[in-house]
């Protein structure tokens, strides 16, 4: 089975819609989203019936709850805020339900998928390093996690070895894969990030898309959205 894993859409359409577009032609057989399907972008209501209607399983992140009543906002920095606000005056009653329905985790097999760390994912702690991914290994059972939430691509085996692009999975190893962002990318590349994770041949590989990002950030202009939420994209930060 072949499953595209995508996270961190923060309301950018132009980049979902390119990197459905992108999993359709690679025929994966299962799409999971990590979570952070609003937030930041000017396209909620579009990115949320998007993953609805082409995701197999949706978790929650932090941004969804955010937006749903669901989850304080007092470490939200000013632009994150900002767009949380405006974002839960553009979207209906059934989607805010949607997004506070979410679940954290979700198992299957030997593999955990969630938003931000296997220990207690509803703290929203990041994995930005070797360190952080080493104290999380001892928080799940099982050879791999899928994450997202960091906006930064990255491989980490539990020997302290790290990859960025691919890599073939060793049964002899765990494994923690942040799959990167779809909507807001914050390691230097603006392209669309996101990974494929064949589990026949146990072959992961983090994938870049590029999307039409001059659209998105104009929509975000146009909303009066924080001016920085639009023209960060182009740096990829």
């Amino acid at each position: 089975m072949r499953i595209g894993l995508i996270s961190d859409i923060h309301s950018n359409l132009e980049a979902l819609s390119a990197v459905l577009s992108r999993l359709e032609n690679m025929s994966v057989d299962k799409v999971i989203c990590l979570g952070d399907i609003v937030g930041y972008g000017a396209n909620p209501v579009e990115c949320i019936k998007l993953v609805r209607e082409n995701c197999d399983v949706v978790l929650a992140g932090n941004h969804d709850f955010a937006v749903a009543g669901s989850e304080s906002v007092s470490w939200f920095n000013q632009d994150a805020l900002d767009s949380v606000n405006w974002t839960k005056n553009i979207i209906d009653d059934d989607m805010s339900q949607y997004l506070s329905s979410l679940p954290l985790t979700y198992v299957e097999a030997d593999v955990v998928y969630v938003h931000g760390t296997p220990h207690k994912p509803e703290k929203w702690s990041y994995i930005v390093s070797m360190e952080d991914a080493l104290y999380e290994f001892r928080y799940f059972k099982g050879s791999l996690a899928f994450v997202g939430h960091s906006h930064v691509a990255g491989i980490y085996c539990h020997d302290g070895s790290s990859s960025e692009m691919e890599l073939n999975l060793k049964k002899t190893k765990r494994y923690i894969i942040n799959v990167g962002s779809i909507g807001q990318p914050r390691d230097g590349n603006s392209d669309a990030a996101f990974a494929v994770y064949d589990d026949d041949s146990k072959k992961v590989n983090i994938e870049r898309e590029p999307y039409d990002l001059e659209t998105a950030a104009q929509k975000i202009f146009d909303a009066s959205l924080p001016e920085y939420l639009g023209s960060r994209l182009s740096k990829g930060i």
